[in-house]
Parts: C-alpha cells; sequence; structure tokens
C-alpha cells in the first residue's frame, strides 16, 4: 500500500433511528405477553369458529367415515377367478343320480339278450320299426315290448319280480299291424342299427 493511499477506513456515520410513534406503542401495548396473537374469544386453541368456511366441503368429504369391511377370507384378496385356478373353491354337489325306470331296466335286460340280432336283420330288410315299451295290464312287474313293421311284428315281455333272474322271452308275433292294439302301434323307443332299444326322451 502507497503512502499516499493509506487513509483510516471509516464506516460511514449511521442515521439516529427515529422514535416509534405514539400509534405504535398503543399498538404493541395492547399485544398480550410472548408475542403471540389473541385468540378470537369463544374459539380455542386448534378449534375453528362456527362461521369458519370449510374449504373441504364438497370435495369428497363426509361427516361418518365409511368403516371398512372386515376381511372374510381368501377370496376378498385373490377374487374368485384365483381360488378357482389354486383349487381352493368347493366343488359343486353333484346332483343326484335319476332312479331307473322298470321300462328303461327292462330294456336293459333285452339288450343283453339274442333278440336285438333279430331286430338288426329285421330291420335291414323293412326299415326302421316302431318300438312300443310299457307296463303288461296283467302284472306291474311285466314290461312289454313291442317291435313292429308294416309287414310284421314281435311282442316280448320281462319279468322284472326277480332282477338277478330276469330274462326276455317273446310271446307272440304276426303279419297285421291290425292285430295290435292301439296303444302297442304308438312309438315311445328307438332302435338302433344294432338292434339295440333306448327310450325317447321325455
Amino acid at each position: 500500500m502507497r503512502e499516499r493511499d493509506s487513509q483510516n477506513i471509516s464506516l460511514p456515520p449511521m442515521r439516529a433511528r427515529r422514535g416509534r410513534s405514539f400509534l405504535d406503542r398503543l399498538r404493541q401495548a395492547g399485544k398480550p405477553a410472548g408475542g403471540e396473537a389473541e385468540q378470537p374469544r369463544g374459539v380455542r386453541a386448534g378449534e375453528l369458529a362456527s362461521d369458519a368456511y370449510d374449504f373441504l366441503e364438497g370435495y369428497g368429504r363426509s361427516e361418518t367415515a365409511p368403516v371398512p369391511a372386515t376381511p372374510q377370507g381368501p377370496a376378498d384378496f385373490l377374487g374368485a377367478s384365483a381360488i378357482e385356478a389354486d383349487g381352493l373353491a368347493p366343488s359343486p354337489t353333484p346332483a343326484a343320480p335319476r332312479p331307473v325306470s322298470f321300462e328303461e331296466r327292462a330294456l336293459e335286460v333285452f339288450n343283453l339278450s339274442e333278440y336285438p340280432r333279430r331286430v338288426a336283420g329285421v330291420a335291414r330288410s323293412l326299415g326302421t320299426p316302431v318300438v312300443n315299451v310299457r307296463s303288461a295290464e296283467h302284472l306291474a312287474s311285466v314290461v312289454r315290448i313291442v317291435v313292429a313293421w308294416e309287414l310284421c311284428w314281435y311282442r316280448y315281455e320281462v319279468d322284472l319280480s326277480e332282477p338277478s333272474t330276469a330274462e326276455t322271452q317273446a310271446v307272440a308275433q304276426g303279419t297285421e299291424l291290425s292285430e295290435l292294439e292301439r296303444d302297442e302301434r304308438v312309438g315311445n323307443a328307438l332302435a338302433s342299427d344294432s338292434g339295440l332299444l333306448t327310450l325317447l326322451a321325455v
């Protein structure tokens, strides 16, 4: 530093602070000690005045919050599809088997006999027959089976009084459909190409 530049460095003189006005001192005297703002009368700290505006009004706020449902099981979290995929879903209860009627049981016995071969042989020449299956009038345990064509017919009976020893018997035959009763000429069963008989669905 050169000698001519050596001068005492001094700060600029500070301006005198003006005293507060009389009104400022009155406002300061009205404030409570500690510098906290005075709370409105009748309102506690942390509470809103009754006439305060609620900014959440109309934005999904409800007076009572919904209570979440208690989970009832794995279906609440995984979903029905996931449970079925993992094999957790209960299997449906199988339907009770339909009881077999006397007529159906009689056809089972007929189909195990030698007579389906005869029915199939005649059907190859005369076409599809009309088959009637019904209980005999003279005995409830006997089922009568009539297989008829235009040129011939056969009547069979199956006695189911002893199911373990039930057999099919040929009891009559003819060449004219007029020899049959009217009900016997109404078909309620079908004959397959192999001569096996099945009841029509009701």
